[in-house]
């Protein structure tokens, strides 16, 4: 009898440990326990900082390095710039003014207006759609030469496209100039031939 009640115990320990193989393989088969790890998040964009703090460090390095004569001339431009900007928009405001007063719509810039502005002796405003650009007086006299050599505002476009292209690039991503074509340098040629003579 103790022989065959060992024997018993034997079946149902292997039973037993049957079942545990049982359940360790249904355990491989199941889903896999959920990721604990907390995700993560793109940190909150940054707003553009001001750039006038370190343009304004940058000219201070590049003054620095300048003798008497360049530090005037920089003041001097400094200061064109300053005066023309507060004089356009001294006018702006009295002409806006006095048009109230007058019952009159106040002034505004034609889509496709140009102007040449006269700053001192020696440099020159050009505006076009209200976007100001500076040049000297060698440069407005090129400008002046290509306007009378031109028989009429198209050809006049062609010939200050290429010269914009070449020498002042600037001038033309600044008014947002794109080619020959566009309405406002006819009115430049137009402004140009009118106000100017080329000096014999």
């Amino acid at each position: 009898m103790a022989k065959k009640q060992s024997s018993d115990k034997g079946k149902k320990v292997t039973q037993t440990a049957k079942r545990g193989k049982t359940v360790s393989t249904a355990s491989k088969k199941g889903c896999k326990p959920a990721d604990t790890k907390s995700k993560s998040t793109s940190p909150p964009k940054k707003t553009a900082p001001d750039a006038k703090p370190a343009i304004v460090k940058q000219i201070g390095v590049l003054l620095g390095k300048m003798d008497e004569n360049g530090l005037k001339f920089i003041r001097q431009q400094a200061e064109i710039i300053v005066t023309a900007g507060e004089f356009e928009e001294v006018r702006r405001k009295t002409m806006s003014a006095l048009a109230q007063l007058q019952g009159a719509p106040a002034e505004t810039t034609a889509p496709d207006a140009a102007s040449v502005e006269r700053v001192d002796d020696s440099f020159f405003n050009i505006s076009i759609r209200g976007k100001r650009v500076f040049f000297n007086i060698n440069e407005l006299r090129a400008i002046t030469k290509i306007c009378h050599a031109s028989p009429n505002g198209k050809e006049a476009a062609r010939r200050l496209v290429a010269w914009f292209a070449r020498e002042r690039a600037d001038f033309l991503n600044e008014t947002g100039i794109g080619g020959p074509t566009d309405p406002a340098l006819p009115k430049l040629w137009e402004t140009i031939v009118n106000t100017y003579k080329l000096k014999t």
